[in-house]
């Protein structure tokens, strides 16, 4: 083995291998990206009001939007690149939800040399090349690769706009335009695809912009240039808020002030909640173990018995080793850069972790105002943080064992958590192969379509039907079927009351399945037809008498 890694590290000086490896990492990374991406793809309710919101303008029928998609059910929206982006796959591609979804394919695909590039500024070649593989072939990766959504896109301007930064701050007046240029955009785009990015960037940026005209006020006319493309980027929004009194504006600092307040009432418990979802976190990103949607390391179950309550997490051997290993990396992680910036030497890298720190200090205070239920796809700004905190412990492991044993202990612990997410994806892909993904949690596509295709079907000679119903599966479904029906030239409407329907036209119900079992009612309404989609079922019904 050890005869192995000294031949490894002779290949990996090569610069040429290092290209070629990183190649297969990415063609991997594409693979897993793009299988079935039309069948498979993610098309929930959100997904479709944008495609509704994209295919309005395409017809002609509304303006291209000013203003992005709201954030978290607010009154607040972002900016309108989401959107642009979306119209413009579908002027290229075609109109529908997997040609829409292109953008943020592209920008997952694209995030992995970046990635590669971006754990380079600190860690080995060998070492970056290793993290960047567990990267490509993680399901919290992947999951937000597979469908269209304004934060999707995120990794790649987060590990730009870090990547720019750094060249800024490293040379100064002299930084290549090209690096300038980027960093503009990585601004200019990331402040429209979350409003976490909308705080943290700036304040980076203005922090930055004074350290360096400090330093030196020759460098002003790049600062100015990146404000320049920022705003040009922003154009549509800016445009929106001086034509409507910056309405927009107020919408988003009413809704911090809201959520500034709920968040410090009981200041304790808010700040153990936020430190225990960014642990849960970083294991979930980084092994996809534990829940799999919501940050609950700090939630309770009484005791049979004694009606004492105790953390859920303390009920089984299992949950109680998750719960010990999240801590320990995620305290060692935090404590290893910490340490590194202290003793870091180099300007360079010490540059690097001091963007890093900021920018995890600020993302964590802005958390602590909407961390209450959070669930943990709030944490993909922090997608890079479990392989930065993994690379400081594989480069401690080096510091305290011999090169012989240091291999054999790293590989042991990268392959595992290789396996791990392997394993997961295995299991997904598997409900995906068999067609039953789809359920309370997930609307698929290709799924969604086989049912679209049912109701069209059993509907003839009708072009219409209704959804009939207020349960959580008809919430999810309605938009989504309504969306891709309409591309059929059938119409779809969900009514709640049967008076409101028109004699005769059909009704299905979508619930969940009951397979083997021969059903006649359900919801008070009589069952004519009814076909299985795993873990659903779409319902042919009429009113009971």
């Amino acid at each position: 083995m050890y005869k192995f890694q000294i031949w490894l590290t002779d290949k990996l000086n090569n610069k040429k291998n290092v290209i070629l490896l990183l190649l297969a990492i990415v063609v991997v990374g594409i693979f897993l990206r793009t299988y079935k991406h039309h069948d498979w793809l993610y098309f929930d309710d959100d997904q479709a009001n944008d495609a509704i919101v994209v295919d309005n303008f395409l017809q002609g029928q509304t303006p291209l939007p000013e203003l992005g998609p709201n954030m978290g059910n607010t009154n607040f929206h972002l900016g309108p690149i989401f959107y642009y982006f979306q119209v413009t796959s579908a002027e290229l591609f075609g109109n529908y939800p997997d040609k829409l979804a292109y953008p943020d394919l592209l920008f997952s695909i694209l995030a992995i040399p970046l990635f590669f590039m971006f754990l380079k500024k600190y860690f080995s070649t060998n070492l970056s090349l290793s993290l960047t593989g567990l990267y490509t072939i993680s399901y919290f990766a992947l999951k937000f690769s597979r469908f269209a959504w304004n934060t999707n896109s995120m990794p790649f301007f987060i590990l730009l706009f870090f990547l720019a930064l750094s060249e800024v701050l490293n040379h100064e007046k002299k930084t290549s335009w090209r690096w300038i240029v980027a960093l503009g955009i990585s601004i200019g785009v990331g402040i429209q695809l979350h409003a976490m990015l909308l705080v943290v960037f700036p304040i980076i940026a203005v922090i930055s912009a004074i350290w360096l005209l400090k330093r030196n006020w020759r460098i002003a006319p790049r600062i100015l240039a990146v404000v320049f493309i920022a705003l040009l980027l922003n154009g549509g929004l800016i445009k929106h808020e001086i034509g409507n009194n910056f309405q927009n504006t107020r919408a988003f600092f009413k809704n911090a002030d809201d959520r500034s307040g709920s968040g410090v009432s009981d200041f304790a418990a808010t700040l153990a909640e936020d430190a225990a979802c960014h642990i849960q976190a970083n294991t979930y990103i980084l092994a996809t173990i534990g829940d799999k949607d919501n940050c609950n390391f700090l939630s309770t179950e009484k005791v049979k018995g004694t009606g004492e309550k105790r953390l859920a997490m303390l009920g089984s051997v299992k949950n109680v080793m998750i719960l010990f290993l999240s801590i320990l990396f995620s305290v060692c992680g935090y404590f290893l850069l910490a340490k590194r910036f202290w003793t870091e030497k180099e300007t360079a890298r010490k540059y690097f972790l001091s963007i890093i720190i900021i920018y995890l200090a600020l993302f964590f205070v802005v958390m602590f105002a909407s961390i209450n239920e959070a669930p943990l796809r709030y944490f993909l700004p922090m997608f890079f943080v479990p392989y930065l905190f993994l690379g400081f412990i594989a480069e401690e492991i080096h510091r305290r064992i011999s090169q012989k044993y240091f291999f054999v202990t790293v590989s042991a612990i990268f392959i595992l958590i290789a396996v791990v997410n392997a394993a997961y994806l295995f299991s997904i892909a598997t409900q995906l192969e068999n067609k039953s993904r789809s359920g309370t949690n997930d609307v698929i596509l290709g799924e969604l379509e086989n049912m679209r295709d049912y109701i069209i079907a059993t509907s003839v000679p009708w072009h219409s039907a209704y959804l009939y119903g207020g349960n959580h599966y008809i919430f999810r479904f309605y938009r989504p079927m309504q969306y891709i029906a309409g591309k059929k030239d059938f119409a779809i409407e969900r009514t709640g009351k049967v008076d409101n329907m028109t004699p005769g036209e059909p009704v299905f119900y979508i619930h969940k399945s009951y397979p083997g079992q021969k059903l006649k009612e359900i919801k008070g309404m009589k069952i004519i037809t009814y076909k299985n989609f795993g873990e659903v079922a779409v319902y042919e019904v009429i009113k009971t008498k």
